[in-house]
């Protein structure tokens, strides 16, 4: 087994161990690794080998509604796996290298439910006002963007694939942008901690590289 297979099988069994984890420190850990990773092969090898193809992997919402959270979570998890994201219907769609694009769903999947969670205990016993909601969400989203903008050198190493791009401009989307209907009033409170559970979302224990 070559070398880059070894990084890839081991990025792999990174996902699954992510996918597949009661643990949530434990799952975000072996996300964050294999992102680490993929980051890491990515600057040797920008491009994967030829004629590997940019695949379309799908999460689907099941019966939670489709909100400006979900997708701007789904928009700043794409940008940081070298991917695009489009969704349809109850669908949230990641478009990539398949090593991308998995990790992509994956980390998208983790974070949607850790925000979720990290929503409902912090209302649990308090009155959930839409002003102190869309403070928490948007707070959230703040605090996602700027664990991953905070990392010094990233920059090259997430830059999204031509042939993915070209992919993505292939499929003649009406592209929307999310936009804000209304203006967050208040940066304290409900704001703060989720700016503070944002952050967490993408950071955890190290694993070891040898695991």
């Amino acid at each position: 087994m070559s070398e880059n297979e070894k990084i890839i099988t081991k990025i792999q069994n990174l996902l699954n161990l992510a996918s597949n984890n009661p643990s949530e420190e434990e799952a975000r850990a072996a996300l964050l690794k294999a992102q680490e990773l993929m980051l890491k092969y990515h600057v040797e090898n920008p491009e994967p080998p030829e004629g590997e193809k940019v695949v379309q992997l799908f999460s689907s919402l099941g019966l939670r509604q489709k909100t400006e959270f979900v997708l701007l979570i789904s928009a700043v998890i794409a940008a940081n796996f070298r991917a695009k994201t489009v969704h349809y219907g109850q669908r949230v769609y990641f478009i990539g290298f398949e090593e991308d694009a998995n990790a992509a769903k994956n980390a998208f999947e983790y974070t949607l439910h850790f925000g979720d969670a990290a929503h409902d205990k912090y209302f649990f016993g308090r009155s959930l006002t839409p002003e102190d909601d869309k403070n928490w969400r948007y707070g959230f989203i703040v605090g996602l963007k700027e664990a991953f903008d905070s990392r010094e050198g990233y920059e090259l190493m997430i830059k999204v694939p031509q042939k993915v791009q070209d992919f993505y401009d292939s499929l003649n989307l009406i592209k929307t942008g999310v936009k804000r209907s209304e203006t967050v009033t208040r940066l304290e409170g409900a704001f703060t901690d989720g700016f503070r559970r944002g952050r967490e979302s993408q950071s955890s224990r190290q694993i070891d590289d040898q695991q």
